[in-house]
Order: structure tokens, then C-alpha cells, then sequence
């Protein structure tokens, strides 16, 4: 019996022996058996290599073209062209009314969707050869276009590592992993990391259907010893940027690979222009002018600017002594006490016709000055003509002067040209405004100025009319100092050059400001330069620098013409800018434009309930007191 019970407990041994066995073996065999699978797979990408000889082009296919007498002669003559236009304007219209019509949508939203260039062979689209990342940036992605495979291999050569990295991919999207992308990262400063994609187009399990392997141009890309500031804090929109849209802010941690809410509108209001006094974002104020826009509710007053104390965790709603409490476009001082606006604002918004894009005009707009520390606000002398549109004001680097855009007031944005100008604050007294060369009289329209904190660079807006919005828009940039002339200085020099019999007897005070305008000549002796980063089939613009002066953060549609994203390019101490590099965002189809950036060092420290209530209809309200208004200006 007790030999019976030892054969019994032994065959028992020997059985979970086999089934512990039999498990460690099934559990070894899975990665014994990924290893195998990815090592069949790996060589599907070994043999022949096929690389293209195509050349390097532009991104996108020529834009569409609206042919109005293809619609006007259409079968059917006059009775088809008001059968048109009864379907897109609610009645019937004449021949010449629907050209018109036409005409009139190339000019005021002329379409600005691109259809991507499919290339003939495996390219890499993302990123650029000799593009720069900050340090401090997410892993980014890699992107390719390839209409000839359908299974993909990206090679990474890693300074300092003798193998390259291989990683096996299905999509045309991929992200390079955290740890590759940390391990890129320790050569801040250092060699370049080339990248290639490898195609083929599979057959089976471990076959492929063609016998050569697809083989990209090698891409080198460098990530810089300097870091740009780790937030941006942005608006995120659905084009057309229509008056009556809401739009939600939201706050990215650059080494983060998601964003978060920063202050939600509640489909109750639009706040655009966010700007803090302390570059840091972590303590001072936060300035965002706010329309209520809901009808749950009739204020007195739908249109305010409103000011967050980031250390007190307190907003208020401040009413301004203008006339018009619309203002935007907001730069604070320096050392943050005074913040410079455009303010007294008239904005006339035209509804775009093909959905895309919108032009906006202005009537009057100030060039006015908060003090945040007197509680009072005024115009700046020199930068609140009547006769004229100031807009897009911001502080020189030391806070001793604001530059700002000024044109004549014209009925229609296309016919608007800014000119780039300059005015001495001069304790709020203003002065006389000088152009600045390179950035005036230039024949296209100069805006949105924004001064590097090192205080030695000028960036800019430049467009063929118009601004904001604009598909011609381009970056520039020009030394801090640059040279600049007062109007009469202009007239004078310009007068001499073209017409030397006049200039002894007619004075530049004489003339008339528009005429004035016209004789002028184009200025050729600047420093003004545009900034390699720039894309030339759509929009870049609204730019902001990052507190070292090495960084410039910039939104860009040349994605698809439509929707903007953000980029960063790497500004070097003689002001060149390396190819831009985007914000990496996990949905690359995001039917959403990115607003406003704004850099700040930090995620400032801002609940977002306590930021709505601080800023909403039921803040507290503080009414600014006027100082003595201008002896030349007779408005309110």
C-alpha cells in the first residue's frame, strides 16, 4: 500500500513536470516566435535597392482657378446663370452681377486649399534635411509619401551608435520611440541623425511582390544644444475665423505629448491675443480681451479687456475710457506694468465665399498704453492719428519705444498696405513716428512686429495686402536697429531723387499725407531680409520669440493651405532660421487651425474654473480713468 502511494505521488511529479514543461515552452516560444517573425520580416527590406533620381519640389499642385465663363456660357446661357446664382444667393441675378460675384471671390477669399504632390517614388516629407529640434521637445514623428508599397522599414542613424536602428512599420506615419528619440536628444548640439524609409509591397506572409527594395534620399536632422521655453499657450479654431465663433484656449508642455484645457469658453465667449507680463507665465498677469457672444444674457457691456493676477488668483474685468471697448493685439512692457493695444477698435469681417479663409478690415483702430500700476489708460501721441489705422503695437526690447502697423483707411483689405513704424513712449507723451526701412514703403503690406528679448532682432509679418489670414504671408526679419525716417525726412529724400527741380521748393509739411505716400519710392538700403523657414505656397505668420532669442515660434498652413499648425525654427546668433519643425500632435487630420501661440518659460499655474469665473460677465469690474486726451485728436 505504501509503495502503491509512492508510484502514485511520483507519476503525479512527472505529469506536472511535463505540464510546467509544456507551458514554459509555449510561454518561451512567443518571443522566440515575434523574434523570428520581425527577423522574416527585416529581410524582406535585404537585396537591391532602388533610389529616386527625381528632384526635390514643391509640396503641393497648382491651386484651383474659378473660370467665370465657364459658368456663364454653360448650356443653357442666361437661364442657367440664374438658375446659379438663385441656388447660391436666394434670387435670380443678371450675366454681369454673377461675374461679378466671381471677381469678387478671388479677391476676398480666393481659395487657398492645396492638393498634396504625390511623388513618383518613396520620398520623406517629414522632416526636412537640416531640420533643428529644441531639446526640450516630445519625440516627433516621421512622415513619408509612397503610392508604390504598402510595408515600410526607417533606418536611424544615431550619432555615437555603430548599428542603425531599425523599426518596421504599415503606416506612413510613424513616431520615433521615446527612448531612440532620448538617445538622439544626448547629442544636443553635436552630429546630425540621418533617417531613411526603406518599401516594399508584400506578398503573403514573408514574400514581396517586387524584387528590388524602394529606398528614400537620407534626411539629416539635429537637435540644438539650446532649448526654446517649454508652453505655449494657443487658441484652437475651425476656420473661417468668422466674428461670431468661439474658441476654446489650450496649453501644450513642449515635452509633453498631449495638450490640456488652459479656459474653456462654454460656446459663451471669444478671448483672442492671451499675453503675460512675465515671459516665465508663472507669476504677474495675464491680459485677454473677451467678447460675450451667447444671447442667455443682455450686458451692459458685451466687450471687455480682461486681467488675470496669476499671483493673487484673481481676474477682473477692466472697462476702457474709449469710446469702442474693442481692443486686441497686446504687448505688456518689459518689466510688465504697462501694456501697449490696439484699442478703439472698428473690425468689418467679410464672410468668406469659399469657407476656407476670411478678410477683415479696419475703420479705426489706436495705438493706446495701460498702466498697470497707475490704473489708468490713454492714446499714444504720434500713434493715434484719426485720419490713420494703428494696429499690431509692441514694446522694443528696452520698453522705450512700440512699433506698430499704420496705414490710410481704406473701404477694402486688399487695398490696405501697412507700413512698419516706430514711436518713442517717452513716458506716455509719444513722439514722432519713424518708418522703419525695410519694413515701409516697400509695396506690400508689413505687420505684427515682434522684437527678440536680446534686443537684437526685428521680427515681422510681411503680405501682399491686407493682414492676418493671408496665403502670401512670409516671416522677416531685420536688425533691431534699423534704419528709420519720419515722413518728412521720406518725402524730402525721395523728392530729391526723383525730382530734384521740386525739391528746394516744395516742403514734404506741405503735401498732403496720401500724396506724400504715393511719391514715395521704395526704400532699398535695409537689412530687411525674409527667413529661410518660410514656406512659399502658403501662410506663415504670428510669431513669438523664446526668452534665450534662440527660438522663434510661428503658425504655418503648408500642411494643406488651410489649417495652420505650429512650427519652430532655430534662429542662429546672424539671424538665419533653420527649416521649421512642427509641434507634434497625435491626429494629423485635426480639421482645426492652431491661434495665436504664445510662448511663456512654464504651464502657468492657473485653475481653469477659477480662470473663467475671473474673466466672465460676473467679474469684478474696474473702470479706467482717462488721462488728458490729445489736443489733436477730437474723439471721446
Amino acid at each position: 500500500m505504501h509503495d502503491a502511494s509512492i508510484r502514485s505521488g511520483r507519476r503525479r511529479r512527472r505529469r506536472l513536470a511535463v505540464i510546467v514543461a509544456v507551458l514554459a515552452a509555449a510561454v518561451l516560444s512567443v518571443p522566440a516566435g515575434r523574434w523570428v517573425h520581425r527577423w522574416r520580416l527585416n529581410a524582406l527590406f535585404e537585396g537591391t535597392f532602388e533610389e529616386t533620381d527625381e528632384p526635390d519640389r514643391a509640396d503641393f499642385y497648382a491651386l484651383p482657378r474659378y473660370v467665370a465663363n465657364a459658368v456663364a456660357s454653360a448650356d443653357g446661357g442666361a437661364e442657367t446663370v440664374k438658375a446659379t446664382t438663385s441656388g447660391l444667393l436666394g434670387r435670380a441675378d443678371t450675366r454681369k452681377k454673377w461675374e461679378r460675384l466671381i471677381e469678387l471671390n478671388q479677391e476676398r477669399s480666393p481659395t487657398v486649399y492645396r492638393a498634396r504632390w504625390q511623388p513618383r517614388f518613396l520620398t520623406v516629407s517629414y522632416p526636412p534635411t537640416g531640420a533643428v529640434f529644441p531639446p526640450n521637445l516630445c519625440a516627433p514623428f516621421v512622415e513619408w509619401r509612397d503610392v508604390h508599397n504598402d510595408f515600410w522599414q526607417v533606418v536611424l542613424s544615431v550619432p555615437g551608435e555603430e548599428t542603425p536602428r531599425r523599426f518596421l512599420t504599415h503606416k506612413r506615419r510613424w513616431r520615433i520611440p521615446d527612448d531612440v528619440w532620448e538617445a538622439i536628444r544626448s547629442n544636443a548640439g553635436g552630429p546630425a541623425t540621418s533617417l531613411r524609409v526603406l518599401g516594399v509591397k508584400r506578398k503573403g506572409l514573408w514574400g514581396r511582390a517586387r524584387e528590388t527594395v524602394h529606398r528614400s534620399k537620407a534626411v539629416a536632422f539635429t537637435v540644438a544644444k539650446e532649448p526654446a521655453d517649454n508652453a505655449v499657450v494657443y487658441r484652437l479654431i475651425d476656420p473661417p475665423a468668422i466674428m461670431s465663433k468661439t474658441a476654446p484656449l489650450y496649453v501644450r508642455d513642449l515635452r509633453e505629448k498631449t495638450p490640456r484645457l488652459f479656459w474653456n469658453d462654454r460656446g459663451q465667449y471669444c478671448a483672442n491675443c492671451h499675453v503675460f507680463s512675465s515671459p516665465d507665465g508663472q507669476h504677474g498677469k495675464m491680459a485677454l480681451p473677451v467678447r460675450y457672444l451667447a444671447r442667455k444674457r443682455s450686458p451692459t457691456h458685451r466687450v471687455y479687456l480682461a486681467l488675470y493676477d496669476l499671483d493673487r488668483k484673481h481676474g477682473t474685468k477692466v472697462l476702457l475710457p474709449f469710446a469702442k471697448q474693442q481692443s486686441a493685439f497686446m504687448s505688456w512692457s518689459p518689466d510688465g506694468t504697462k501694456l501697449v493695444m490696439s484699442a478703439n477698435q472698428e473690425i468689418v469681417g467679410y464672410q468668406p465665399l469659399v469657407h476656407e479663409t476670411q478678410s477683415i478690415t479696419l475703420s479705426t483702430s489706436d495705438i493706446a498704453v495701460y498702466d498697470a500700476e497707475a490704473q489708468d489708460a490713454r492714446r499714444l501721441p504720434g500713434a493715434s492719428s484719426p485720419q490713420r489705422i494703428e494696429v499690431y503695437p509692441c514694446w522694443r526690447s528696452d520698453g522705450q519705444a512700440v512699433a506698430y502697423s499704420t496705414a490710410t483707411v481704406q473701404s477694402q483689405p486688399w487695398t490696405t498696405h501697412y507700413d512698419l513704424a516706430l514711436v518713442d513712449y517717452n513716458n506716455g507723451n509719444g513722439g514722432v513716428p519713424a518708418y522703419i526701412r525695410g519694413a515701409s514703403r516697400n509695396g506690400k503690406s508689413n505687420y505684427y512686429a515682434r522684437f527678440s528679448p536680446d534686443g537684437k532682432w526685428m521680427s515681422f509679418t510681411q503680405s501682399n495686402c491686407g493682414s492676418l489670414i493671408k496665403a502670401s504671408s512670409d516671416i522677416w526679419i531685420v536688425p533691431a536697429n534699423a534704419k528709420t525716417e519720419t515722413m518728412s525726412e521720406i518725402v524730402r529724400r525721395e523728392l530729391a531723387a526723383h525730382a530734384p527741380c521740386l525739391a528746394g521748393t516744395m516742403h514734404a509739411g506741405l503735401m498732403h499725407p496720401v500724396a506724400a505716400m504715393q511719391l514715395a519710392a521704395h526704400a532699398v538700403d535695409h537689412d530687411a531680409r525674409p527667413l529661410a523657414s518660410n514656406c512659399p505656397w502658403a501662410a506663415d505668420s504670428w510669431h513669438c520669440w523664446s526668452r534665450n532669442s534662440r527660438w522663434l515660434l510661428f503658425v504655418s498652413k503648408r500642411d494643406d493651405g488651410v489649417f495652420a499648425r505650429i512650427y519652430l525654427t532655430y534662429i542662429d546668433r546672424d539671424g538665419n532660421a533653420s527649416p521649421a519643425v512642427r509641434l507634434p500632435i497625435d491626429d494629423p487630420d485635426i480639421w482645426k487651425t492652431f491661434n495665436v501661440p504664445e510662448f511663456v518659460g512654464d504651464v502657468p499655474p492657473i485653475d481653469e474654473q477659477q480662470l473663467y469665473e475671473g474673466m466672465n460677465l460676473d467679474a469684478d469690474v474696474v473702470r479706467l480713468q482717462p488721462r488728458t486726451r490729445e489736443t489733436h485728436d477730437p474723439r471721446p
